[in-house]
């Protein structure tokens, strides 16, 4: 089964904060970390794999070859993106 997304507002803007960051650096960078990004969670829709979160309820991916982690939570048809954070965030605690 293939849930639906939802994307909530933090998460949209770490979302977009991450990749105007790495812009900076390399906009060619930032397009590779985007597509990356979309894919993970268009996989994690199809077949959640993550882990337990450090917040009760929600459940934490790696996203292959970059330093985010996506949160995320379930329900039986929808995932729900709460979160893009860099593994070295200490997250909740940094909000």
């Amino acid at each position: 089964m293939i849930r639906r997304i939802t994307w909530g507002l933090r998460a949209t803007a770490d979302y977009h904060s991450q990749l105007e960051y790495i812009a900076e650096q390399s906009p060619e960078n930032a397009d590779l970390v985007d597509q990356r990004i979309v894919s993970a969670i268009e996989e994690l829709a199809a077949k959640p794999i993550g882990r337990a979160g450090r917040v009760a309820g929600t459940y934490e991916k790696s996203i292959l070859k970059t330093n985010l982690i996506v949160v995320y939570a379930l329900e039986e048809k929808v995932l729900h993106v709460l979160r893009i954070i860099h593994a070295k965030q200490n997250w909740p605690k940094d909000e």
